[in-house]
Order: structure tokens, then C-alpha cells, then sequence
């Protein structure tokens, strides 16, 4: 049971160097590389997930627990397609962000206060792509873009948790 948690440490510690490295100051709303949120360790990490290493935006992995849901997203100017999803409650769902758009744009999740979800942010470049994996308990929640006016021109989605 050694090799596990030896595994997880290093990993984990992978994560804090890359963090160190890049203070988030280049991505929208504090986000530190491979979408994670300053919050720490992403969920899965010790329950034998799999890695989703994303996609240009992404140095670090994004970590996708087994039996989770999997939907894509794509952006463009100024729009989410699908703009509405359904999910299970209480799965975890991975969602990949795929930016076919010309500028960089967000898929970030909110609760209906408008707080962020955990986990709920991904940030791509044009042409790239990123991964956020969540798990909701029932209800609406709403998305949007976070970047300056792209919610304004049109950026917004739904997600359906029963």
C-alpha cells in the first residue's frame, strides 16, 4: 500500500512545483496551469483516475476519476455549443472544453448564488482544448465566459444535474 500513496505524493508534488512555477497570472481569474483552481489537489487524484493532459493551455494534468461522465464543449465567438447539458448527480463528470474560436475563452460553472463551482474552470487558447471535472448534486447551474464582455455578447449554457 507504500507504492500508492509514494505515487500520489510525487504527483501531488508535480502539481505544487507547476503552481510555483506559474503564478496564473496569464490566465483569467487566478487559474493555475491544466485548469485547476488554487483550491488543490484535484478530485480523483487517489482513487486510480486517469489523466487528461488537454491540450495547449495545459501543462498539467487534469485528473479524470474512472466511470465518470464524459461531454464536450465547444466555443466560438461568441457561443458554447452544446449550450445546454444533462449529468448525473453525485458523478463525476469531465467536461473537455475545446476553443474552436479565434480568441481565448472560459467554461466556468456556477452555482446559482453565482459563486464558482469547485473544479468548475477551464481555460483554453484558440485552437486548443481543456478539461474540468466536476461532481453536482441536483439542480440548474449556469455558465458563462468570465473574460471581459463575452458573457455580455452571448457566452452563457446551462447544466442540468438529476
Amino acid at each position: 500500500m507504500k507504492k500508492p500513496v509514494l505515487i500520489a505524493g510525487v504527483l501531488l508534488l508535480g502539481v505544487l512545483a507547476t503552481a510555483c512555477a506559474d503564478d496564473g497570472a496569464n490566465l483569467p481569474g487566478g487559474q493555475m496551469p491544466g485548469g485547476q483552481m488554487p483550491s488543490g489537489m484535484p478530485s480523483g487524484m487517489m482513487n486510480g483516475g486517469e489523466m487528461d493532459h488537454g491540450g495547449g493551455s495545459s501543462s498539467a494534468p487534469v485528473v479524470v476519476p474512472k466511470g465518470a461522465q464524459r461531454e464536450t464543449v465547444r466555443a466560438v465567438e461568441f457561443a458554447f455549443d452544446p449550450d445546454a447539458l444533462a449529468v448525473e448527480t453525485g458523478r463525476p463528470v469531465a467536461i473537455t472544453f475545446e476553443n474552436e474560436g479565434s480568441a481565448g475563452h472560459d467554461y466556468t460553472v456556477h452555482n446559482v448564488d453565482g459563486t464558482q463551482v469547485e473544479g468548475g474552470h477551464a481555460y483554453a487558447d484558440p485552437g486548443e482544448r481543456a478539461t474540468l471535472v466536476v461532481t453536482l448534486a441536483p439542480g440548474t447551474y449556469q455558465v458563462w465566459c468570465t473574460i471581459a464582455g463575452h458573457r455580455q455578447a452571448g457566452m452563457e449554457a446551462t447544466i442540468t444535474a438529476t
